[in-house]
């Protein structure tokens, strides 16, 4: 059962998870918690049961503490460092969602567009949509490459701006 709350999308005690809406993924991590603790003896089944409705309920990642909260050691407060690299980590794998879903919308996008034009044509034209896809792509591999590197300057702006906040 060791980890279950750092699978979740945030530290369900943080400020934010109280605003921060539960992805589908949070919820699944809740089930297969209880699954595990129902297999293993430590709920009978009508508690089974309404813990699973009340997983199924969490709309904020907050509401999954009472639903583990004795089945699950709690998760450890963040230091400071460890939440601004977190906050930072979180940063990097959006921008690179973004970054791999914009190259993926443009490819599709303008091959479309060529298929279209190829089938108005009658023809099968020049290959064009291979140069955006391709500039678009390069820069979303460079971002990936880079991660670690962006990573640290994302953590040392959080922390700079969470020292400017003390101050």
């Amino acid at each position: 059962m060791a980890g279950e709350w750092e699978r979740l999308s945030v530290d369900p005690r943080s400020p934010e998870a109280a605003t921060l809406r539960a992805r589908d993924a949070d919820r699944e991590v809740l089930l297969e918690a209880l699954r595990d603790a129902y297999a293993d003896g430590r709920l009978d089944r009508e508690e089974y049961e309404r813990r699973v409705e009340d997983a199924l309920a969490v709309r904020v990642v907050a509401d999954a503490l009472p639903v583990l909260a004795d089945l699950v050691a709690p998760p450890r407060p963040p230091s400071r460092q460890e939440s601004a690299h977190a906050e930072a980590l979180r940063t990097v794998r959006r921008e690179e969602r973004d970054a791999r879903n914009g190259w993926l919308g443009v490819t599709l996008l303008t091959t479309g567009i060529w298929g279209a034009t190829s089938l108005g044509a009658g023809d099968v034209l020049f290959f064009w949509p291979v140069f955006p896809s391709v500039a678009i792509g390069v820069g979303a591999l460079l971002q990936r490459l880079n991660r670690e590197q962006r990573v640290e300057e994302l953590e040392e702006k959080v922390a700079r701006k969470r020292r400017g906040r003390r101050d």
